[in-house]
């Protein structure tokens, strides 16, 4: 039942990702024809020279290609991201964190720390991609709002800088208010929750991990002193109650390797 619910989450995903893709390349032509409909050729001011900036690099197009990108669309809606981000985190948790965090955390009594780990870690690539998101809307903003343009004709070793035109400069800034100004306001709120959150998961994930410390028993003070020492031997034997019937080799990968893999730790 839960994988069928995890299979529904990510066709889910891979749906709302087609139909924003879709939707955006047909707004990025709607896009192009508008602009030159109110502003005419965009690479040439009236009664001024063509521009040498090549179409890829102008600020107009670098957006409209952002728009067209994967999940770069999804800041345009606060709700769809939401819902997309969301989605996103159910799918790696389960595929991704919680089956690492299983591993570090095997024993029965650590369940706790292992959902803490595994949040903390899907909350980290969470972050990072929402990082990642902002830093394609921000640079076409930079882009925007500049007076001019730098650009590279064919690499690195002959790239120039071309002023923008009274119409370009207008023409930048109103995209700017309209289409760039929202998502980055979007962005910044998603990026500061997700920043917070994951703050919050490594406090949670410090406390725990502080509360739920192993019994050090391959220690080799703590075999010298077990024999002699009534509370030690409580706490050994306390240790061995929350494994169960397990060997204690089972709390060690490198004793457990030792063992054969591990006979009688499943």
């Amino acid at each position: 039942m839960f994988s069928n619910l995890l299979l529904s989450w990510l066709i889910i995903l891979v749906q709302r990702t087609a139909v924003a893709y879709t939707s955006q390349r047909l707004y990025g032509v709607t896009s192009r024809i508008t602009t030159h409909r109110l502003f005419g050729d965009p690479s040439k001011e009236p009664g001024g020279d063509p521009s040498k900036v090549p179409q890829a690099q102008r600020p107009v197009e670098e957006y409209i290609s952002l728009i067209e990108s994967p999940f770069f669309a999804w800041a345009q809606s606060p709700k769809q991201l939401l819902q997309n981000s969301s989605i996103l985190y159910a799918i790696t948790f389960v595929l991704v964190s919680y089956p690492i965090s299983n591993v570090s955390f095997s024993l029965d009594s650590q369940i706790l720390p292992r959902l803490i780990s595994a949040n903390f870690g899907t909350l980290a690539f969470l972050l990072a991609f929402l990082l990642r998101i902002f830093s394609g809307w921000s640079y076409v903003a930079t882009r925007l709002q500049s007076s001019q343009i730098d650009f590279e004709e064919t690499g690195w070793f002959d790239g120039g800088l071309e002023e923008k035109g009274p119409m370009t400069k207008s023409r930048d800034t109103l995209m700017y208010e309209n289409d760039i100004k929202p998502p980055l306001k979007t962005i910044r709120k998603a990026i500061t929750i997700s920043a917070l959150l994951f703050l919050l998961s490594a406090g949670t994930l410090k406390i725990s991990l502080s509360s739920n410390k192993r019994f050090p028993q391959y220690s080799p003070v703590i075999l010298e002193n077990l024999q002699g020492n009534d509370k030690l031997a409580q706490a050994a034997q306390m240790n061995a109650l929350q494994r169960g019937n397990r060997p204690t080799y089972c709390d060690s990968r490198y004793f457990k390797a030792l063992a054969n893999g591990g006979q009688g730790c499943d």
